[in-house]
């Protein structure tokens, strides 16, 4: 189940009621009374602004007297919308969670103060407990919120006093809500929450007369047949909310919402139906009747109560051994149907007629399963410990919480209400989930296997034994039937048959743990804390994606040191992490409270206008920008002088977040964005109204969608094609563009630009248009060839004093000069490692620096012995068995060496003219260089000055050097980035795995493989031959032949149709 919003979750009154008794607890120890206080807000709901872009989720449309439509938009959360609710009683558990935290400071404080011995002891032991539930259990107040209905209990009139005087602070000062008028409120040690009162000195909960009447007219009137399905179904929701006397009874309203099952709403509800569930519906009138108030211990499981004779909180005991039980049922795959038991060598088998297969679903079965173990355990077995093992989950959720499905319930409360359950938790019950392939013990019995159980447990040294079934245990079943045909004998809409799977609403998608306690203990008080982290979870994503605006929460004078930053979570736009930090809140000013107040409208954050410059805000504007605030309070006034080079190192550091030959491209592309919102629509570059951006103000959304839309359409109209081959240029490039405009803008100010798919759909209507026109072959993207091994062979061989280019200073080949040394030890170790161009040169105003290609990148591993500064005479000994290691350089794909920093290249030595390892020893003997200057030479350098390669050169030497193997017009064909292609098209044509392909060449997904390693035309073709020479033998099972009488019945058409001209007489006998 998907929720568009978060789940609603409020308090309970059995919550309250364990608040209460614990409360009550501390405060008879401390010689002190619980006293009570009662708040409420004032229209609440209208306290909470909508953002315009969502005005349209609340309009009503009404007609008036002369027919004309009408629209109703109210700018508020509406009463009554499915939303509203939610978002409050968020924001109320956040309240609460704040004047618990504020609270909870100040207590801590006093306790330090506070001397009576008695006190000491209750606090050390209170603290004791603390660490053992890793919660503050030294509290002595407690506060819950139903929506806009607040409700605290506190220990000592004093303590009450600053808690009324906290309450107040946070909520109506510094949060800035409206409270209701003063007759709402109470205090006292009695009062009325969520529907029931109160009594401290009693601690009981105290049913409202009226209401308890009002329930039993309903429940005599439908023995009379006069009260409709929807009329119980909301006398339904009034027992449960008066269920606060039967909290230890989950079957308690089982039968009510049977009564109506399978009925339509307007129907009355047949007396037969009523008498079906008697019993159940007599336990409520005898509830109802005899009892007027619960007390606050039914909520709590008093193994936790704390004792104060002792010196520790009192744990459950668990027994010294566990005995486990394994049940399971089978319906389909054998012919022995069953439900069976296993326990030690002990089984039992309940066998299942056709009758019961049809009736009833498996996970129904399972949880007979359960029942009957228990019932099993408690005859044979009465004094052990057991846990059942069940592999339905339907059977533990419904154990754990309730059921759902009529036979579900009679089963579950078949079980809880019997005596054998009883004994048997008090010994200790437990259950569990285990799964079908380690339930043997139980599945083979069920299957009718037992020649297969009896090896089975042989192996294990055990002796299977038979238990006769005790005939509570036989006439369930029976009863179960009779039960489910009176239900469905009273509602012929509700007739089913079983299913092979579990359609009956219980099971695993229900919460639950694996394991649960006796489900005749009370239920545990919940996790406050853990309750309260959820409630802080919830509020923050729903104000990250801008939901609600409660902008009076904002509103705080100075604050106490505790206080949490509840303005801050509130406010905090929706790309900032919430942090628990304390901060100062800020008011608002009275002139934007009263305008929002009056338009309905958050008000706008404030906006720095900058002007239309296209590089980074200098010292002197970021200063003027930051002096600016609502409150002086919040202005950054720099006061000590090295606050200049603290924004000199972040400007810098800013710029250094990216590549240079990024921040190069996202010049020129600022410049053509500054020159179309200038020049062409007269508006600034920088878009800096936020709420705009982030969709809170819906017309200035539309207009920076609108513009960024337009630059769009007008940066595809003006692009240039990347070749003259080419006649337009690829639409998809605009991506790039868009990209590299949203970088800047926020390396400008700070602001992200608005985001909008309109980008993608205008982009694909040029790529559709432009496909119609000049055909697809002109958004193919054209890729270089693969780099052969032979013609790099050639490459290599081609003779000193070979001329590449008529003039020019690399114009002559000349093998042994620094040069040329370098240029063959390139074009080898590419072609080994598949290095591209910017990992073995700079851009031509780049600076050589730290983690480039230098000798000091390279290790020879020689004789056994690895060296990183070798002699000449230690590399002419490089021979068989010897290699090169080399660290590989940063790259784009990893740009710091966390990735591929680690994860060495080894250069094998082996006899051939490509050996990259050789061209490198060639290259270190004829310029040897030695010591620390290794860390400062390129390995591969133009000339003796140790100057690196550089793109362009390299460039154009590449293109006149192949061209005097392939010629001048195949070397178009070809880049340095072949050589890198060519070695992933020579692995995976060697056989090589994808993933090893990926790690040789350090792509870093397997997503950019996919372009480089092509299959070779002759692998290609070999593939599909022989998928020619394979025979398809698979059928469709929907073209399989049916069985069924078509040839029968062609015989009869046949015989029918031969005869339909004979004529009889009408009058032969």
């Amino acid at each position: 189940l998907v929720w568009r919003f978060p789940r609603e979750i409020k308090p309970r009154t059995c919550e309250l009621m364990s608040d209460g008794i614990v409360l009550r607890a501390s405060a008879d120890f401390l010689g002190l009374r619980v006293y009570r206080a009662q708040d409420d807000f004032r229209s609440f709901f209208w306290q909470f602004w909508l953002r315009s872009s969502d005005y349209w989720q609340q309009v009503i449309i009404w007609s008036d007297e002369n027919g004309n439509l009408v629209y109703y938009c109210p700018y508020v959360l509406a009463m009554g919308a499915s939303i509203s609710s939610g978002y409050c009683q968020d924001v109320s558990n956040l309240l609460m969670a704040v004047v618990t935290d504020v609270f909870d400071a100040q207590e801590a404080i006093a306790f330090t103060q506070c001397t009576d011995p008695r006190f000491r002891e209750w606090l050390a032991r209170k603290n004791q407990l603390s660490i053992q539930t890793g919660k503050n259990e030294a509290r002595l107040f407690a506060i819950r919120c139903y929506t806009d209905d607040p409700e605290w209990m506190v220990v000592g009139a004093s303590r009450m006093i600053r808690f009324l005087k906290t309450w107040h602070w946070v909520v109506s000062t510094c949060a800035g809500f409206l409270m209701a008028v003063p007759e709402k409120r109470e205090l006292g040690v009695a009062s009325t929450w969520n529907g029931h009162g109160h009594l401290s000195s009693a601690s009981i909960v105290v049913l409202q007369p009226h209401k308890a009447l009002s329930a039993l007219e309903v429940i005599r009137r439908a023995f009379r047949g006069e009260v409709t399905v929807s009329e119980w179904k909301d006398n339904n929701q009034l027992l449960n909310h008066l269920s606060v006397v039967r909290l230890n009874e989950k079957d308690a309203m089982y039968s009510m919402w049977s009564v109506v099952a399978g009925l339509d709403n307007n129907q009355l509800i047949p007396v037969s139906r009523m008498h079906l569930h008697k019993d159940g519906i007599e336990k409520w009138i005898q509830t109802l009747s005899c009892h007027s108030a619960a007390p606050y211990s039914s909520a709590v499981d008093l193994q936790y109560v704390l004792d104060f004779s002792t010196t520790a909180p009192m744990a459950p005991s668990l027994p010294l051994a566990i005995h486990h039980i394994y049940t399971d049922a089978a319906k389909t795959g054998t012919t022995q149907p069953g439900v069976a038991g296993f326990i030690a060598g002990y089984y039992w088998v309940l066998p299942l007629n056709e009758h019961d297969l049809e009736m009833f679903d498996i996970p129904v079965l399972e949880m007979l399963g359960v029942v009957i173990a228990v019932l099993m355990v408690t005859e044979y077995f009465p004094t052990l410990a057991v846990t059942i093992w069940t592999d339905s989950d339907t059977s533990v959720a419904v154990l754990h919480n309730k059921a759902t499905s009529e036979a579900m319930k009679w089963l579950h409360s078949r079980l809880i209400r019997s005596k054998q359950y009883l004994d048997c938790s008090a010994r200790g019950l437990y259950v569990g989930h285990i799964s079908g392939a380690a339930n043997n013990f139980a599945d083979l019995p069920s299957r009718g296997k037992i020649n297969e159980l009896e090896q089975l447990c042989a192996a294990f040294g055990i002796r299977a034994r038979r238990l006769p079934l005790l005939p509570s245990v036989l006439s369930l079943l029976p009863e179960l039937h009779l039960y489910m045909a009176q239900f469905r004998a009273t509602n012929s809409t509700s007739l089913s048959h079983a299913q092979p799977f579990n359609k009956c609403g219980d099971g695993p998608q229900r919460l639950h743990h694996s394991f649960v306690l006796p489900t005749t203990a009370p239920s545990l008080p919940n996790d406050i804390e853990a309750w309260r982290s959820q409630q802080r979870n919830i509020v923050c994503n729903a104000t990250a994606n801008q939901r609600i605006m409660p902008h009076t929460l904002l509103r705080a004078p100075p604050v106490l040191p505790a206080l949490r930053p509840l303005g801050s979570v509130l406010s905090a736009p929706a790309t900032t992490a919430v942090e628990h930090k304390r901060v100062r809140l800020s008011p608002l000013p009275p002139a934007s409270l009263s305008q929002s107040m009056s338009t309905g409208v958050a008000p706008r954050p404030p906006v720095t206008i900058c002007n239309n410059n296209t590089e980074l805000p200098r010292a002197a504007a970021i200063s003027n920008m930051l002096c600016q605030a609502r409150d002086p309070n919040l202005a950054i006034v720099a006061k000590d002088p090295q606050i200049g080079a603290l924004m000199k190192l972040m400007h810098d550091s800013l710029h250094g977040s990216y590549a240079p030959s990024t921040l190069r491209n996202d010049r020129g592309y600022w410049r053509e964005w500054s020159y179309f919102c200038s020049e062409i629509l007269g508006t600034s570059p920088l878009r800096t109204d936020i709420s705009a951006n982030i969709g809170w103000d819906c017309i200035g959304h539309q207009r920076e969608v609108f513009l960024l839309s337009l630059f769009t359409v007008w940066k595809i109209s003006n692009m240039k094609p990347r070749s003259s081959q080419v006649p337009v240029a690829n639409p998809r490039s605009a991506h790039g563009a868009i990209s590299s405009i949203r970088r800047s803008h926020a390396l400008v100010t700070g602001i992200e630009l608005v985001k909008t798919p309109q980008i993608n759909k205008i982009i694909r209507g040029f790529l559709r248009s432009y496909v119609q026109q000049f055909g697809p072959d002109v958004l193919v993207p054209k890729r270089k060839e693969p780099m052969r091994m032979s013609v790099v062979k050639q490459m290599v061989n081609l003779p000193s004093g070979s001329r590449i280019s008529p003039s020019g200073r690399y114009a002559v080949i000349h093998w042994l000069d620094p040069f040329w040394t370098s240029w063959r030890a390139c074009l080898l170790t590419m072609l080994s490692t598949g290095f591209r161009k910017n990992e073995i040169s700079l851009h031509s105003s780049a600076v050589f620096t730290k983690g480039r290609l230098s000798r000091a990148s390279i290790w020879w591993h020689i004789g056994a012995v690895t060296y990183s500064d070798p002699d000449v005479r230690t590399l002419q000994s490089f021979t068989h068995g010897d290699y090169v290691i080399m660290k590989p350089p940063l790259a784009k794909n990893d740009q710091f060496g966390q990735a591929f920093g680690n994860k060495p290249i080894y250069l094998p030595y082996h006899e051939s003219v490509l050996c990259a390892a050789l061209a490198l020893r060639d290259l270190e003997v004829r310029f040897p260089m030695r010591g620390a200057i290794r860390q400062h030479a390129p390995l591969f350098a133009m000339d003796a000055r140790l100057q690196p390669f550089r793109h362009d050169v390299i460039d154009s030497i590449f293109h006149r050097h192949i061209g005097l193997v392939v010629g001048s017009e195949a070397a178009q064909c070809y880049s340095l980035h072949s050589f890198r292609i060519g070695l992933a098209c020579a692995l995976l044509k060697s056989g090589k795995p994808l993933p090893l392909i990926q790690a040789l060449l350090r792509w870093m997904s397997p997503e950019s493989l996919i372009p480089y390693a092509r299959l070779d035309p002759l692998e290609y073709g070999n593939h599909l031959i022989h998928a020619t020479s394979v025979e398809i033998t698979g059928v469709t099972p929907a073209n399989l032949p049916r069985l069924d009488n078509d040839d029968l019945v062609v015989q009869c058409q046949s015989v029918l149709q031969s005869h339909s001209d004979t004529v009889f007489d009408m009058n032969e006998p």
